[in-house]
Formats: structure tokens, sequence, C-alpha cells
């Protein structure tokens, strides 16, 4: 179990007994701001750091990271969550949407805008799929959870 601890710079790791194991920072050359982590099928990390506006992905022996994934014009604002299921979900809290990447970092789709509209978002944050292929959207601006 890996939890982002924000204040304190650092991702904690605990067994499924939740006893304490080690602690890592995860630190950009902008510094250590990581508000959620998500695992691809090979056990790669993807980190969203809210400081530098952007996902790391790190390999999980050195947490040495790659080159930048998903710079390629969506400008993300705040990226607070990141699920990876077919593809890497992040919540773009700060322009109030969700962007869509491929595997490789390309961006595919962002949907979303400011309000509270049904489908429209105010600082979404956690997001998630489910096996039939809905995506969970923490709407926090808004008090809810939307189904996409």
């Amino acid at each position: 179990v890996c939890v982002c601890d924000l204040l304190n710079e650092r991702v904690q790791v605990f067994d499924l007994n939740l006893r304490f194991l080690r602690s890592f920072t995860i630190t950009d050359t902008l510094g250590s701001q990581i508000t959620d982590l998500a695992f691809d099928s090979v056990g790669k990390i993807y980190a969203v750091n809210r400081h530098c506006n952007k996902v790391l992905i790190l390999d999980p022996v050195t947490l040495k990271y790659e080159p930048d994934f998903g710079q390629r014009g969506e400008n993300l604002s705040n990226p607070t969550g990141i699920h990876i299921a077919e593809y890497v979900y992040v919540s773009d809290c700060s322009n109030h949407r969700i962007v869509v990447y491929s595997l490789s970092g390309e961006c595919v789709a962002c949907f979303g805008r400011e309000g509270q509209a049904p489908g429209s978002l105010k600082q979404p944050h956690s997001i998630t799929t489910d096996a039939n292929g809905f995506i969970y959207v923490c709407d926090f601006g808004n008090g809810r959870v939307q189904v996409f």
C-alpha cells in the first residue's frame, strides 16, 4: 500500500497489514508535490506532481524518472489524481477537466469544463474506472461523484 504524504513530501509504503515498510521521496527539479500514484502492468510508477504540473513515470527500483510524459500541449494545472486502465486518466484540477492519455503519453481526449451542471466539473480530484469502462470522478468543488 502506497500513501502520498503531501505535506511531508514523501510516499510511505505499508504492507497489507498496514505495517510501515519504508518511505521515499519523488523529487523533480521543481520539488515534490506528489498528490497521487498509479502503477502500470509492468510495475512502473506514475505520479502526478501538482507543483510542476506534470505526470512523472518512475522506475520502481531506482526511482529515476523517464522524460516528461504528457507534456504535448494540454497544459496541466494542478493535477491531483491519476488512474491507469486501458488509458492513463489524469484529473486536471485547476482546469476543471479530465485529460486522457495513451500509455505512451499522447493526449487522446479531454473532457469536462468548469460548472455545476451534469458533466461539468469543479476541481476534480480522484479518478477511477470500472470493468464496464465507466469513469468515476470525485468532483470535489461540487461535492459529488460523477460517472462518465
